[in-house]
């Protein structure tokens, strides 16, 4: 069974979110989250895992996918030189 601390260990590392800013957004303690990556805290209360869930969940939807600064171009038609028949 997956823990919350796995929940939160696969979460920050898919999004690149930082333990701060998912303390910041969900209300725990940073130190709590701390000790829970760093297994000196084994679990959480109720109230805490469903503010973390919660936050990661706010946190996901609010990352958007990098825009490219030049977007793919659409090929160039062949030039008529090129369509020469053999």
């Amino acid at each position: 069974m997956k823990t919350i601390a796995d929940e939160i260990k696969t979460f920050l590392e898919a999004t690149g979110v930082s333990q701060a800013t998912l303390s910041a957004t969900s209300g725990v303690p940073a130190s709590t989250i701390c000790n829970l990556l760093n297994g000196k805290r084994k679990n959480l209360l109720g109230p805490n895992q469903d503010a973390i869930r919660s936050a990661m969940s706010v946190l996901h939807q609010a990352k958007v996918p990098p825009v490219s600064e030049h977007p793919p171009q659409p090929a160039e038609p062949p030039s008529p030189d090129s369509m020469t028949t053999s």
